[in-house]
């Protein structure tokens, strides 16, 4: 029977289930999609049956091997989002950190009309001797609707110090194994999961 079970789970494309690649804020974060953007690489990773198109918290990391500093990867990044940026970000250096080399970026994004919902960002960029990667911990608040645009970020707000702190504490190997190919990861501790398609 188990047997049965894995080959039409194999069949239908959606593989055994796996256990998280990453846990955070008590819940696991398994992979879920990845894809490029100019040279550095995406990976996305869900809890629960959440997936690209109805996460309402995701863990995503990036590698952008020919970066140098962080502001070859946080100005574009800043600059993408600066129309919705909803409020001015706020920078967290993680302690013990040498100059600007690991850092927190903490920041609201959405406004009315143009996003359905306020999204709650932290951002964590990291200069490494391979290029600068990033682990980013995002959570969606809805506008609570009827004709107004209000939204309750109390969430944010309470554990906003405690959410900062867990992801200044994630690895850095563990961020960059996920850009590993299977082997050296599996070296390394661990093995990247294999990639799906993001849903048109």
């Amino acid at each position: 029977m188990k047997s049965f079970v894995v080959a039409v789970l194999l069949l239908c494309g959606c593989g055994p289930i796996r256990a998280a690649d990453f846990m955070f804020d008590g819940a696991g974060y398994a992979f879920g999609w990845e894809g490029k953007e100019g040279s550095g690489s995406i990976r996305e990773y869900f809890t629960g049956d959440e997936k690209p198109e109805t996460w309402q918290t995701l863990i995503t990391v990036t590698c952008h091997p020919e970066a140098v500093k962080l502001a070859d990867v946080t100005g574009p990044y800043f600059e993408a989002r600066k129309v919705i940026v909803a409020m001015p970000p706020k920078a967290h250096r993680r302690p013990g950190s040498e100059g600007a080399t690991d850092v927190v970026l903490e920041l609201f994004l959405g406004a009315p009309g143009r996003t359905p919902h306020l999204e709650y960002v932290l951002s964590r960029f990291i200069a490494t001797d391979s290029g600068v990667h990033s682990i980013v911990y995002s959570r969606k608040f809805p506008f609570t609707g009827n004709g107004d645009q209000n939204v309750n970020v109390d969430a944010a707000i309470k554990n906003s110090a405690r959410w900062i702190r867990e992801l200044q504490n994630v690895p850095v190997e563990s961020v960059r194994r996920c850009f590993l190919p299977a082997d050296a990861a599996q070296a390394a501790g661990g093995e990247p999961a294999r990639p799906t398609q993001r849903a048109p």
